[in-house]
């Protein structure tokens, strides 16, 4: 483990490791389209798992409407799914986060110290993929502290703790030779993370050394549905004094205002808009379930109304912008907010879209393309598998080619006077663009 690439080496190892046994264990190796859609039909069943645990939960905790709803808002958020497509971590961490919350609950009004344990399990889990997940053992030592509880959930406490450690530091093989001394480095590799680049974010340019306090809570703002925020104000003021006593209540509190303040506070390297926080959406829909539990028990046709918009828009969302909600952008940025102010299509999926109007507008046998941006930029435009038996043709020299697929990730179009022949402008940005060379 010492010798392996610290670009690597604490890059979260347990989804990896297992796509990789997966990969190995069906020889001859699959082709590279072929393991992204593998590993992402994993993610999808594993967020699905995620969503039936997230509607369990609350179930129990409100009802059938809030669970309902609450589920629909955490699944349809237009951006769950605007990083999974190529980076592993997000997604599953949310998932495994959920799974903790789970049985965290049912730990704390059933007293079994199996769901004490399972939590404990999930969380080490998550703690491998972001170190973030450490957050959720200061909320539920402070929750019990408040709350006073009793050596039950003491008990409870130590045996989570216990499992968290052990799974977290069985799942990180980078850490087994010096325990300490490199957990010591991962934690200060993740606070000043040695990415390179900048990220577009209200007109600027900001990168690791002058990240804003606002970058998160304005990437957070500006990429979420209004009505979100709405329903999260209400459940901040109609929590009841019954709900409000319950130790899970206190826990989900803690573990939002808590991961907030340290992003605001001690600002860590974040890039790629807001990706690595994405599983505080979960705290923040569950608080927002507070609201959905008020209006759910006003008996007026008026609030079954306004709940069923509240359920069926963000479907809606997802249906008119499909396929390209990944780069949702929320009601104010689409009236109030220059174009292009703001990181667009960060790993070039809207490629494959490229690809595909090629394949159905141009006759040509072979179509000689170039891309000029990265890697990713080339892996996202062949990732669509052509039809009709044409031969798409990569080039690395633009004279040689007869299209330019240039996505377009944090600045303008490089030369608006160029020969487009197709755009993707999902609301008023523009993502992508096809340029005839020939």
């Amino acid at each position: 483990m010492l010798d392996l690439n610290p670009e690597i080496k604490f890059y979260g190892p347990v989804f990896e490791t297992l796509c990789y046994a997966i990969d190995r264990s069906f020889p001859p190796e699959p082709p590279t389209w072929q393991k992204w859609g593998m590993r992402h039909g994993l993610i999808v069943f594993i967020f699905t798992c995620a969503l039936g645990a997230f509607w369990f939960m609350l179930f129990n905790f409100f009802n059938t409407k809030t669970a309902w709803g609450g589920t629909m808002l955490l699944a349809y958020y237009p951006r769950i799914f605007a990083d999974a497509h190529y980076n592993s971590k997000d997604t599953l961490f949310l998932s495994l986060i959920v799974f903790f919350l789970y049985h965290l609950y049912h730990f704390t009004i059933s007293n079994k110290y199996k769901n004490a344990i399972l939590a404990g399990l999930w969380l080490g889990l998550a703690a491998t993929l972001r170190l973030t997940a450490f957050f959720a053992i200061p909320s539920i030592l402070i929750s019990i502290l408040m709350l006073r509880k009793n050596n039950l959930a003491w008990k409870g406490f130590f045996l989570l703790f216990i499992a968290f450690i052990l799974a977290f530091y069985a799942f990180f093989p980078a850490l087994w030779q010096h325990p300490l001394q490199e957990f010591a480095t991962l934690v200060n590799r993740i606070n000043h993370f040695p990415w390179p680049n900048q990220t577009l974010i209200a007109g600027r340019l900001v990168g690791p050394i002058n990240i804003p306090f606002w970058y998160f809570p304005l990437w957070f703002f500006i990429t979420t549905p209004l009505f979100y925020f709405i329903l999260f104000i209400v459940g901040l003021f109609s929590t009841n004094k019954a709900q409000f006593n319950k130790p899970f209540a206190w826990i989900v509190f803690l573990f939002f205002g808590i991961s907030l303040s340290y992003i605001i506070l001690f600002r860590p390297n974040l890039y790629d808009a807001w990706r690595q926080l994405q599983y505080m959406m979960v705290l923040f829909v569950f608080i927002g379930c507070f609201g959905i539990y008020r209006i759910s028990l006003i008996k007026t046709t008026i609030a079954n109304i306004t709940l069923t918009i509240f359920f069926v828009y963000p479907i809606c969302i997802c249906l008119f912008l499909h396929p390209f909600q990944y780069v949702y952008f929320n009601e104010y940025y689409c009236a109030f907010n220059k174009s292009n102010t703001y990181d667009q299509d960060y790993w070039s999926i809207s490629n494959a879209s490229c690809m595909k109007w090629l394949d159905k507008n141009k006759t040509k046998r072979t179509i000689h393309i170039y891309t000029k941006n990265s890697n990713m930029s080339w892996l996202g435009t062949f990732f669509y598998q052509p039809t009709n038996h044409r031969f798409f043709a990569s080039e690395i020299d633009s004279a040689k080619a007869d299209y330019e697929i240039e996505s377009i990730r944090n600045n303008k179009p490089f030369n608006p006077k160029r020969k487009v022949v197709y755009s993707i402008i999902p609301l008023k940005d523009t993502i992508a663009r096809i340029i005839q060379l020939k």
